[in-house]
């Protein structure tokens, strides 16, 4: 597994070797990385709904037209209309607005849930590697 590493960083540094004798330009490692991404179309699309879905949880106080806990009882189950475009549920609040302040939720914990495996995973590593130690 260690020598498929290495062998990786080796062809790395041999070819951040042979750009300047071949005259190509080297940007860097993300330089390059970013090159290609936008090159590929579908993944150029997906960041960019990434982007505004992020933006949109970031501004949802600007952009939320209610308060998503607001309960407007005249309005209960009323149907997408100016006023509401996307309709209000049972208890009369703008589903718009829950929709946009939901979002600032999911990515909250997405970004708990990476964080919580990433943890995981690099206790395991520690671990598996003092018992190789051990043994």
């Amino acid at each position: 597994m260690s020598n498929k590493i290495f062998r990786f960083f080796n062809k790395q540094k041999e070819f951040e070797q042979d750009v300047p004798e071949n005259g190509m330009r080297y940007s860097g490692f993300y330089g390059d990385s970013f090159k290609r991404l936008k090159k590929n179309k579908m993944a150029m699309f997906c960041a960019m709904l990434l982007i505004l879905i992020i933006l949109v949880a970031i501004f949802a106080p600007v952009l939320a037209p209610y308060d998503p806990t607001y309960q407007d009882y005249s309005a209960v189950l009323a149907s997408p209309s100016p006023a509401h475009p996307f309709g209000t549920d049972e208890y009369g609040r703008d589903i718009l607005s829950r929709i946009i302040y939901g979002s600032r939720v999911s990515i909250k914990y997405r970004y708990r849930g990476s964080g919580g495996c990433l943890s995981c995973g690099s206790d395991t590593w520690r671990f598996g590697g003092i018992l190789r130690r051990k043994a």
